[in-house]
C-alpha cells in the first residue's frame, strides 16, 4: 500500500504536495479549505487575440454581434496574464458588511498602491490584481471606515467582526484615476454590452386552445349548423 495520500502506478509512487499556507487565515482567522488542482497558466494567447481584433475590425460588416465579440476580445487582451483568479467586488463588500463601492474607486486605490489591476471576461464586477488578500481587505476596510464617517450604518456578522477587528496596515487613496475607468462612457467601447430586446430563449411554448366545438365561425353552434346542412342535402337528394 502507498499509504495515506499516496498512490502507486506502474511502480511509481505519487504523494500529495505539502501545504505552504499558514494554519489560519491572516484576514479572518478562519481555517483554510484546500481544493484543486486548477490551471494556473495564462489562458489567453495575446498575439492571437490581437490578430482576431484586427480581423474583426477589418470585416466588421460580416459580424452581426460585432460589439459583443469586440468587447470580449478586448477584455481577453487586457487581462492580467499571470493572475488566474479574481476577486468579486460585491462578495468582498458583503464580507465586511459595507456598501459596494464603484469598481473604478477600488481599481484606482490598487493602482495608487503600486498593484496591477484589470478586468476579467467572466464578470463585470471582477477584479484581477497582483494584490494579496491582506492588501485587498485592507482597502475594503478603508472604504468601510469612509462610509461610517459619512453616517452610513450597516449590519454585522461574525465574519465581518473578525475581518474588521484588525486595523488596516495601509491607507487607501480612492481618488479617481482615468486610466482605471474601463466604462463604456469613458472608453466608448462596451465591454459587456446589454442584450438586444427579445434576445435569447423566450417562455416555453404553450398549446393554443382549440375553438369550442359548440361555436361556429358565425357564432352559431357547429352541431346545429352541420345538422342543418345534412337535412338540406337530404332534401335536395329526395327532390331528385
Amino acid at each position: 500500500s502507498a499509504g495515506p495520500g499516496r498512490s502507486e502506478s506502474r511502480g511509481m509512487r505519487f504523494g500529495t504536495s505539502k501545504s505552504t499556507v499558514p494554519p489560519q487565515c491572516e484576514v479572518c482567522g478562519g481555517r483554510f479549505w484546500l481544493a484543486g488542482p486548477i490551471y494556473g497558466a495564462p489562458i489567453h494567447c495575446r498575439p492571437y487575440v490581437r490578430y482576431m481584433l484586427a480581423h474583426l475590425t477589418e470585416h466588421q460588416a460580416e459580424f452581426k454581434a460585432f460589439d459583443r465579440i469586440r468587447g470580449l476580445l478586448m477584455l481577453a487582451a487586457d487581462e492580467l496574464p499571470a493572475t488566474p483568479l479574481y476577486y468579486h467586488l460585491p462578495t468582498l463588500s458583503a464580507n465586511v458588511k459595507t456598501q459596494t463601492p464603484p469598481i473604478v474607486k477600488i481599481r484606482s486605490a490598487l493602482r495608487a498602491l503600486g498593484y496591477a489591476v484589470s478586468q476579467s471576461h467572466c464578470d463585470p464586477d471582477a477584479l484581477k490584481t497582483t494584490a494579496d488578500n491582506v492588501a485587498m481587505y485592507d482597502i475594503m476596510k478603508c472604504w468601510q471606515k469612509e462610509q461610517e464617517k459619512d453616517g452610513a450604518v450597516f449590519g454585522t456578522s461574525p465574519l465581518a467582526k473578525n475581518i474588521l477587528s484588525k486595523a488596516p496596515t495601509l491607507q487607501a487613496d480612492f481618488t479617481y484615476r482615468p486610466e482605471c475607468d474601463y466604462s463604456t462612457r469613458a472608453t466608448g467601447i462596451a465591454k459587456f454590452p446589454h442584450n438586444e430586446p427579445y434576445w435569447g430563449p423566450m417562455a416555453r411554448a404553450k398549446p393554443v386552445p382549440e375553438a369550442s366545438e359548440a361555436e361556429g365561425k358565425e357564432g352559431q353552434p357547429k352541431a346545429k349548423k352541420a345538422k342543418g346542412e345534412g337535412q338540406k342535402q337530404e332534401e335536395e337528394g329526395g327532390a331528385l
